[in-house]
């Protein structure tokens, strides 16, 4: 259990450390450096008893540990009754994992993995409990501490890393939000399952050292079990070869061994289980209260998941969060062509908190007109909707500000817009809340330097299709994004500022323009950029040394006048004669490659 736990919260340290700007703010991390800190240090406390090689001393008579820093130390000097230390662990466990549950049935769209937690939750409240009965305090600290430290293990890892599909952002996001520390009560709670399970493993190591033999089983038992054995076997005999003429006056035989096994198995439990405790009224108080919690959680549970409202069609995922019965919809994708949805002129009043719950994540609409866009309350009414995607529209104009997006919203993607010149104020001057835009196939030809002047908050720009023929210096103000797309466009030239930005980005795309020279030298100052020429009419490589994590220049005139072996990497084959290699499989459904040459993208087209 200390290997498990230490590379559970060794992963977790990992998480919180390495992730840049834009995983963090996608993931609603909070206080990310501190609590990989944290998450570190309780995975090094999991280490230290893996580490040690010294062989325990069984002794019968226990010594006062002299090392202060020894857990046996403490526990010897403020010695804490055994039942009232089992309960109290124990439901510090079972409470954390409770909200755990809550927060999984409220966000996760995989109801029957959020189902499946509870009822293990139950399962664990309804059966562990009885274990509070059991006579030698050393066996109920053993047992119950060690399911405890099972339970909080499995729950809080083995669930939200198994059982967490990647297909699509309303499946995506929320478990791997589940990962990441999100506030100070989270962190507290994910701290405390941490140090107690240390603690508990602590204690049954020393319960171990401190005890002589192993619990052995009396005569009367094995005598009693014997019989037993020998009674059922019998009447098993005496009835297997003649089942088909099983009369009922052989039922009393039958009943009589069953009764028999009974009162064994009875009279075997009260050699182990008494009513009779320590500290008698918080054993019984524990016992009902973790009986009730647990019959508390299924009921909640089941009633959640089964007695809920039917959402609408264009529903794609749901949620079932506990105490409600309406529709819960997570993912709504509204496409007016399949639903044959004669007039779409306006669908906003498919998208309201009475027909899809207040809980929508993502809002999704495909080939509706919607020519002025979407209604500022239709957005703003969703107070946890984290993106927007409006595709092959009619639009013409959004006029809505940036009151428009709730404060949750961090992505806006908008394709594929034959009719729309320029840009929605919504976009050209968003909330600082925004940091994915996503704007393609818009035919916007330029856009102002004072647009770009509040963009600074971007993590992420892709502007492909857009028919950009010059970038303003003020794009040199982007000091944070991370991703910037200007492929297929008509660019004939970059600004200097952009040199600038280099050092933050990880990927620059650029192909499909019309760069027939490119200061390459400029751009060599990130080993790990990722860089994409395709198809552009340039004629060589920079001379001066330059490398980059990732080149490609397929189609390029170097390219194709150059045979030298010395291209292999740079140099390559595009599925199509539009579409360059590095956008399939991309995670965007860019036209150029939406063939079957290209299989539609990678696949980033089927939906």
């Amino acid at each position: 259990m200390h290997g498990i736990s230490c590379l559970y919260f060794g992963f977790l340290s990992i998480i919180h450390l390495v992730a840049n700007d834009g995983e963090a703010v996608a993931l609603n991390g909070y206080a990310m450096l501190p609590s990989g800190v944290i998450f570190g240090t309780i995975a090094l406390l999991h280490l230290y008893p893996l580490c040690s090689f010294r062989r325990a001393r069984v002794d019968p008579i226990p010594t006062l540990p002299t090392s202060r820093c020894s857990f046996e130390y403490w526990a010897a000097r403020w010695p804490v009754p055994d039942n009232i230390q089992v309960c109290l662990n124990h439901f510090v466990a079972i409470g954390c994992e409770t909200n755990l549950a809550y927060k999984m049935a409220r966000y996760l769209a995989q109801t029957e993995v959020a189902y499946l937690y509870a009822i293990t939750l139950g399962i664990n409240c309804l059966c562990t409990s009885w274990l509070l009965l059991l006579k030698r305090a050393n066996s109920k600290l053993q047992l119950i501490g060690l399911i405890d430290c099972v339970m909080s293990t499995a729950l809080t890892a083995g669930f939200p890393l198994v059982f967490s599909p990647f297909d699509w952002l309303a499946l995506n996001v929320p478990p791997s939000r589940l990962l990441v520390t999100s506030s100070g009560s989270d962190l507290v709670i994910k701290t405390i399952l941490g140090v107690s399970n240390f603690f508990v493993l602590r204690r049954l190591r020393h319960t171990k050292k401190s005890t002589p033999r192993p619990l052995l089983r009396t005569r009367s038992w094995s005598r009693h079990r014997f019989s037993a054995t020998l009674k059922l076997a019998d009447a098993l005999r005496d009835h297997s070869g003649s089942r088909r003429h099983l009369t009922v006056s052989s039922m009393p035989r039958l009943s009589s061994v069953s009764f028999e096994v009974a009162k064994v198995a009875w009279e075997a439990s009260k050699e182990y289980f008494t009513w009779e405790q320590e500290h008698q009224n918080v054993v019984l108080a524990a016992l009902v209260l973790g009986l009730l919690w647990g019959g508390a959680v299924l009921l909640v549970a089941t009633l959640a998941v089964f007695h809920r409202d039917a959402c609408p069609s264009y529903c794609e995922q749901a949620a079932a969060p506990w105490f409600t019965s309406d529709c819960r919809c997570v993912y709504a994708r509204l496409h007016c062509v399949r639903g044959h949805i004669v007039d779409s002129r306006s669908v906003d009043s498919y998208f309201t908190p009475a027909r899809l719950g207040p809980d929508l994540f993502l809002l999704h609409v495909q080939r509706c007109d919607i020519p002025h866009g979407l209604n500022a309350t239709t957005t703003a009414q969703f107070l946890y909707l984290y993106g927007i995607w409006l595709e092959h529209t009619a639009m013409r104009e959004w006029p809505v500000t940036a009151l428009a997006l709730p404060s949750s919203t961090m992505l806006v993607h908008l394709r594929h817009a034959p009719h729309l010149t320029s840009l929605p104020e919504v976009l050209s001057a968003p909330p600082p809340t925004l940091r994915f835009l996503y704007v393609a196939e818009c035919p916007l030809s330029t856009i102002s330097g004072a647009v770009f002047q509040k963009w600074t908050h971007l993590l992420s720009l892709r502007l492909p299709a857009t028919g950009l023929t010059t970038l303003p210096p003020e794009i040199g103000g982007l000091s944070i994004v991370s991703s910037l797309d200007l492929g297929y466009n008509a660019l004939t030239a970059l600004p200097i500022e952009l040199g600038t930005i280099i050092p933050h980005l990880a990927e620059l795309y650029l192909d499909q323009n019309a760069l027939s020279v490119l200061p390459l030298s400029r751009l060599s100052s990130n080993p790990k950029l990722g860089l994409y020429l395709n198809r552009n009419p340039i004629p060589s490589l920079c001379s001066d040394g330059c490398a980059w994590g990732r080149l490609d220049m397929t189609n390029t005139l170097y390219c194709n006048t150059t045979t030298t072996s010395g291209t292999q990497g740079v140099c390559g084959n595009d599925c199509a004669s539009v579409c360059s290699r590095d956008r399939v499989t991309d995670y965007f459904c860019d036209a150029a490659c939406n063939t079957t040459a290209c299989a539609f993208d990678g696949g980033d087209c089927l939906f």
